[in-house]
């Protein structure tokens, strides 16, 4: 469990500025406060610890010493005499205009009030700082960049009983656009985007004035007239009277969120409507079973199975027996593969028993996780006849596939024929129009020195070698260098005689960088860890700093480094520089002249140096003859330098001196990596001379030391080791600890001191034997009950003192009180547990400490389950095989770090979530916080998945796909023209589709088009058009009016070539509404109900789902067991559908009672068929059970909603202990104003240099590895 030190450094980590008050009956007297409560109130802790409240409380956090006094005096007495929480707010001059109070009881074992946690939530946060010597203006500033955070969190505002809003923070006035001056004494009406309901407000105002919390979803509108949607919490505030006095709602933006979902949606549609309206036979099936798992209309009417028969099937149905093994084998070769699209030429078997060749195009996708294979069949047994070109047209693009689709080229030897894919122009920067290069001119586009090894027109050792892969270099008529992978190959014809050539190309420019940028990196990181060796590995390290710049200088490749030091004044910066180290490469000769550089004035190095001051902890790096004309530039030039670099060195935030880089043959251009990696340099050499400073200050306080320990606070004593502890002697203190004497004791002169312990913790104190045997010090914790009959907690810590034979003598110690500690531990706790995120705390093994609520809830398992867990048993480690502590332990000496992960539940399950690890809050003591995210990662693979879905669609079918104007004019034409028409797109695309469609058929074409004006979506008669040769096909069009959508902006046009097929449109038309109506019902429970007879057929689904007996016909099933909450609603909005002769759809989600009298969510949609008058005449209907969707979906909401921001102690792996070591020899030196105690300070300290020890121990170690 976690420790009482633990809770407290939590204590004192919490944002918000805190109070622990205890309720007295002369007052109430401050006895605790956090960080963030001292930086914010300016105010040292020993002046504020004992002390009025009101003593803290002056104009400064709106208090007048009148009435403002009043109400937190009533608020308090408020919170002692109900044990309840209470709230109010102030009016302050601080930065946010009103305070929130808030006062929280800490109630004991009966109910009594301990303490009060007085919090001030409505102002900025300030900043944890480590100690209290901090300077108030840094305080001050911390406060508020911590304001500045909180306002970018969540949207807040505060109104009063009739909805008038009394306050509102930064972040809601930016969102909303408003002014505080314009939203205070207004109506959150000025908000109302008009999206929703009165009745949705009415509700919102009914669940708060009944005290009850609302939470839900709302569009706003902002002054600019812009909508935004925001997560909405509203919290009423009670009176006594339980009447709501106030209300205050929390905002958080989910605009994205709402749009991610609304594009998902829309993105589903659209695939959903590519699927079921594609003339051509399209199905998905599940890699793994071969099973179906859709099939659009038409492979149901080509194919002549239904769709349930199709979903009962696997595609080896549909192939002849003797080709299965050939399927099977294509099968494995798509598991094999995340990603890839095919095509081929396959034989099927209809129903029927026709066996039939289709055109297959298929590319795997992924539906809900699982892997599948979208299929578009094309039925070209007709057409197997097809001429010689359209044979060659198909086996470039098959070539181009089979060769990854890069860029492709063709050569034709008898013929000198060129041709080039797009792809080809776009790397060499040319300009399609103007065509391939030759040969030759292709050869002068090739690097002079890589000409020599292309050898493309050589047959003869191409006869050798048919395929041949090189890599060269080429230059583009833009002067770009590129690097080109080129693979050629030779194809013979029948007889053997070479015909042609092609090959692929692929631009690989981006990855020739992308090694060197890596290598240069690596070679960084090297250099980095021998620099870090060279230091650390030596007890004088200023003897090995000439071997560590020598490896700065060699891995950056500068012609010069060198160190200098400063001595500094507080008020005109440096003045001389001291030289340390002066590095050249072995091939420099220079003229530089040393001892002159170090004469010079201080203003010439202010010159040098002034880049320094502005720019802080910056390199600076110029170009010399860059440099304004003054005697710094006629120096540099005199020397040789063309071009330097400077990093300066700060210890203890002062000027220390700089690192300087010069370059003689060069004018060098430093990149970011370099930089970086001077920058670290930097930083390491200078935490080397703080470590050797800190080490010196520590030498100094020792003697300090020595003298505070003999004074050391607490009742000391000495006393004999019998079973009363006679005491021999002890202090004064005694008296005001206990209330009793120390005469008393002495020699137990009127009582023993073992009289005073409490009975039940007596035979504790004998534990002490064991490390009195083994000369250990020893501590225990026992009570002490006082003269007045109250009940003290002690720590008692001492140890043996024994004579030369090894005897013990007797028992030297200190006894402290800690009553207010272990107070105040419950209040730690309760903190601890009261977070909305999982917090789990680890050791320096991994292993699991302690852990909240949200912890065991969010992972699945019970607290003793997890206590026996690492965090590698928990989160996904990047890479298994490596040994888990090493990767601990690096992870650990990254500090504070913020990142997405997934996490292991225990039943198996995986959730993503973002975490914000905090190492080292205290020594060996490592914080984690952990926030779900896994809902919002799936909304964005999910939309993802569908657009890819599209893309394979549109990108991958067969059929012909146009976008036209509403003249006719074509925008844009898929490649299918090639196979169908002969043509290209670039062919028809600015021509007028009706040039191109048969005289007789133009009128009958154009009025169907026109009817588009009115209608979304309608099926163009057949009608034949010409193609390239000048022959007609018969297409059958089908034309969809999106206009208004801003990525097409035209009239979508799916085109089938139906030329054999015209004599059957009629009879597949009328197939074809009786299976649209069916697809477009759920295939969950159905039911089919002929209006016009009033009679219902109630599929299987109603028995299978809802448990209802199907042999008893019941018309009235649906009707009689919707929920009687829902039931009205219902049938009215289905009342009303069936009335409007213009809906075909209809769609509802409502609770429905199963057989049982369980009550279900369900989503029903239902599909009318209409007469000519547009009377409903039937209407096929699905029910699908959404309650675990829906269930699911309102616990992730409720997990959203309990996030909340936590702030983390920041500190560096090195600084910190360093820190608190310096701090603490400044808490020694003023021994009048600390408000610890010298054992106290003592503990901190020998913690600290332990870590601090441990820590470079393990750089050490890890160098030498890195070595």
């Amino acid at each position: 469990m976690i420790s009482d030190q633990q809770y407290l450094s939590i204590f004192r980590a919490l944002p918000s500025p805190s109070l622990i008050i205890r309720p007295e009956t002369s007052g109430f007297t401050i006895v605790a406060a956090n960080a963030a409560y001292l930086g914010l109130s300016q105010l040292e802790e020993g002046t504020l610890l004992g002390q009025p409240v009101l003593a803290t409380h002056g104009p400064a956090w709106g208090h007048d010493g009148g009435t403002s006094d009043l109400t937190l005096l009533a608020s308090l007495r408020q919170v002692l005499l109900t044990g309840r929480s209470h709230t109010y707010f102030l009016r302050g001059t601080l930065e946010s205009p009103e305070q929130q109070v808030v006062h929280s009881p800490v109630l004991g074992d009966n109910g009594e009030v301990l303490w009060i946690i007085h919090t001030l939530d409505g102002c900025p946060a300030q900043a944890t700082r480590s100690y209290p010597s901090l300077s108030a203006k840094k305080s001050q500033k911390e406060l508020m960049d911590y304001k500045y955070a909180l306002d970018q969190a969540n949207m807040v505002s505060v109104s009063d009983p009739a909805g008038t809003i009394i306050f509102a923070n930064d972040l809601f006035c930016r969102f909303s656009g408003y002014t505080q001056e314009e939203l205070i004494g207004k109506s959150h009406n000025i908000m109302n985007s008009g999206y929703h309901p009165p009745s949705f407000f009415a509700q919102i105002w009914t669940t708060i004035s009944a005290g009850q919390v609302w939470k839900g979803e709302i569009q706003n509108k902002t002054k600019r007239g812009s909508h935004y949607w925001a997560q909405m919490t509203i919290v009423p505030f009670l009176d006594e009277a339980g009447t709501p006095y106030q209300f205050m709602a929390f905002r958080t933006d989910i605009t994205e969120k709402k749009e991610s979902e609304l594009k998902l949606e829309e993105s589903e549609k659209k695939y959903r409507d590519l699927f079921q309206l594609s003339p051509q036979p399209m199905w998905v099936y599940e890699v793994e079973n071969l099973r179906f798992m859709d099939v659009n209309e038409a492979a149901v009417r080509h194919y002549g199975y239904t769709r349930d028969e199709f979903l009962a099937m696997t595609i080896r149905d549909i192939r002849p027996s003797e080709e299965v093994p050939q399927l099977e084998d294509a099968v494995a070769r798509v598991r094999q593969h995340t990603t890839l699209f095919t095509s081929g030429t396959y034989r099927h078997q209809k129903k029927n028993g026709d066996v039939i060749h289709v055109e297959i195009l298929s590319n795997i996708i992924y539906s809900f996780g699982t892997k599948c294979e979208l299929i578009l069949a094309h039925d070209i047994t007709g057409r197997l006849q097809a001429t010689q070109q359209l044979e060659e047209a198909y086996a470039r693009l098959e070539t181009a596939q089979e060769l990854a689709r890069l860029g492709y080229w063709e050569y034709e030897l008898k013929t000198g024929a060129i041709y080039w894919s797009e792809e080809m122009y776009a790397i060499w920067e040319l300009p399609p129009q103007g065509g391939p290069l030759s040969p030759e001119a292709f050869l002068e586009t090739i690097h002079p020195e890589d000409r020599p090894f292309i050898r493309v027109n050589n047959l003869h050792e191409l006869s050798r070698f048919p395929s041949q892969s090189m890599v060269f270099r080429i230059v583009t008529p833009n002067q770009t260098l590129k690097y080109i992978h080129q693979r050629v190959n030779l194809i013979n014809e029948g007889t053997g005689t070479p015909a042609k050539l092609n090959g692929t190309i692929q631009d690989i420019t981006q990855q020739k960088i992308d090694e060197t940028t890596l290598r240069n990196k690596t070679r960084l990181l090297e250099a980095i860890s021998r620099f870090n060796s060279v230091l650390l590995q030596s007890e004088d390290w200023e003897c090995v700093l000439v071997e560590a710049f020598e490896i700065v200088g060699q891995a950056v490749e500068s012609d010069r480094v060198y160190y200098f030091e400063y001595r500094a004044d507080a008020s005109s910066g440096p003045e001389f520089p001291e030289k340390r180290i002066d590095w050249t490469q072995p091939d420099i000769k220079t003229n530089l002249r040393d001892s002159d550089l170090q004469k010079n004035p201080v203003q010439l190095f202010k010159l040098y140096l002034e880049p320094l001051w502005e720019q802080r902890n910056e390199p600076f790096w110029a170009l010399v003859d860059d440099l304004p004309q003054n005697q710094l530039k006629d120096l540099l030039t005199e020397q040789g330098i063309l071009s330097f670099l400077i990093v300066p060195l700060y210890i203890r935030g002062t000027f220390h001196g700089f690192i300087g880089f010069d370059d003689f043959r060069s004018q060098r251009q430093w990149s970011d990596d370099e930089q970086s990696f001077i920058q670290t340099i930097a930083s390491n050499l200078a935490m080397t001379v703080e470590e050797q400073k800190t080490k010196e200050s520590l030498k100094e306080s020792e003697q300090r030391l020595a003298s505070l320990i003999s004074n050391l606070p607490g009742i000391t004593y000495r006393c004999l080791p019998d079973e009363t502890w006679t005491m021999q002697f002890i202090s004064d203190e005694v008296e005001r600890m206990t209330g009793y004497p120390a005469s008393d004791f002495i020699n137990n002169q009127r009582r023993s001191f073992s009289s005073i312990i409490h009975p039940d913790d007596l035979a504790l104190t004998y534990d002490l034997y064991v490390p009195l045997k083994a000369r250990q010090v020893f501590q225990l914790n026992y009570r002490l009950q006082a003269a007045d009959g109250s009940i003290i907690w002690a720590e008692e810590k001492g140890m043996g003192i024994y004579d030369e034979q090894g005897e013990l003598l007797w028992i030297d110690g200190v006894i402290m009180d800690v009553t207010e500690k272990k107070k105040t531990d419950q209040t730690f706790k309760a903190v601890f547990e009261h977070t909305q995120d999982a917090i789990l705390l680890a050791n320096d093994q991994a292993q699991l400490l302690d852990f909240n609520r949200v912890a065991t809830t969010l992972l699945g398992y019970t607290p003793d389950e997890l206590r026996q867990l690492r965090v590698d048993q928990l989160f996904k480690i990047a890479d298994p095989t490596a040994p888990f502590l090493e990767v601990w332990q690096a992870f650990l000496k990254e500090g504070i770090q913020q990142g997405v992960t997934q996490l292991f539940r225990k039943d198996g399950s995986v959730i993503t979530g973002a975490f914000n690890a905090q190492p080292h809050i205290l020594p060996g003591l490592h914080l984690t916080v952990v926030t779900d995210i896994t809902e919002k990662v799936k909304q964005e693979q999910a939309l993802l998945a569908s657009e890819k879905r599209f893309k394979a669609l549109v990108q991958e079918g067969s059929d012909l796909i146009s976008i036209l104007d509403t003249s006719g004019n074509y925008l844009f034409v898929s490649e299918t023209t090639i196979p169908y028409l002969g043509m290209r797109p670039e062919d028809l695309v600015g021509k007028n589709a009706f040039e191109f469609i048969h005289p007789d058929d133009q009128e009958q074409v154009l009025r169907q088009f026109q009817a588009l004006e009115h209608v979304r979506q309608t099926q163009i008669s057949p009608f034949r058009f010409r193609d390239a040769a000048n022959q007609w096909h018969w297409i059958t069009t089908l034309a969809t009016n999106l206009l208004d959508e801003p990525a097409v902006g035209g009239i979508v046009a799916n085109s089938r070539d139906i030329t054999e097929a015209v004599q059957q449109a009629q009879q597949l038309q009328l197939s074809n509404e009786r299976y649209k109506l069916v697809l477009k019902a759920s295939n969950e429970a159905i039911s089919d109900w002929d209006i016009e007879a009033n009679h219902v057929e109630w599929g299987p689904g109603f028995h299978d789902l809802f448990g209802y007996d199907l042999a008893i016909h019941n018309n009235r099933l649906w009707s009689d067991n919707i929920h009687p909450e829902d039931k009205d609603r219902v049938l009215q909005e289905l009342r009303q559908a069936l009335q409007d002769p213009a809906q075909e759809l209809f769609h509802s989600e409502y609770r429905f009672m199963k057989a049982n009298r369980e009550s279900a969510i369900i989503q029903h949609r239902a599909i009318f068929l209409r007469n000519e008058q547009g009377k409903a005449i039937r209407s096929l209907a699905s029910f699908r059970d959404i309650t675990k969707v829906q269930e699911s979906a309102y616990k992730i909401q409720l997990q959203n909603d309990k996030l909340r921001e936590i702030a983390w102690i920041q500190s560096h792996v090195i600084r910190a202990p360093v820190a608190r070591i310096m701090a603490l020899v400044e808490v020694l030196k003023d021994k009048d104003s600390n408000p610890w105690s010298q054992q106290e300070v003592l503990d901190h300290l020998c913690n600290s240099i332990h870590e601090l020890d441990e820590i470079i121990h393990d750089i050490v170690e890890k160098s030498a590895q890195l070595k």
